[in-house]
């Protein structure tokens, strides 16, 4: 893999960035075995990640990202829980 400072977001044909995304993208899939959510928390892990910071700005973007997908998990679980709280009042 290339370093970090030769990633950009607008070379998703960078085989490179592809590469990290299909680790991220597995790493999530580990996390819960439903698809659908795994893919809700990928697609809203690279937004923040997008809005957040630049590819070349991180020394391990897959790490980072990682922890941001962590992160969306957490959110995700979180608003789950609350409306299931709801449904139950």
């Amino acid at each position: 893999m290339k370093p970090a400072a030769d990633l950009h977001w607008d070379e998703l044909e960078n085989s490179d960035v592809k590469d990290l995304l299909a680790s991220l993208k597995a790493f999530i899939r580990s996390l819960t075995v439903d698809k659908s959510q795994a893919d809700d928390i990928f697609q809203e892990t690279v937004l923040r990640t997008k809005k957040s910071k630049h590819l070349s700005e991180l020394d391990s973007p897959l790490a980072y990202m990682i922890t941001v997908s962590k992160t969306v998990l957490y959110d995700f679980q979180k608003k789950m829980f609350r409306s299931t709280s709801i449904l139950k009042k």
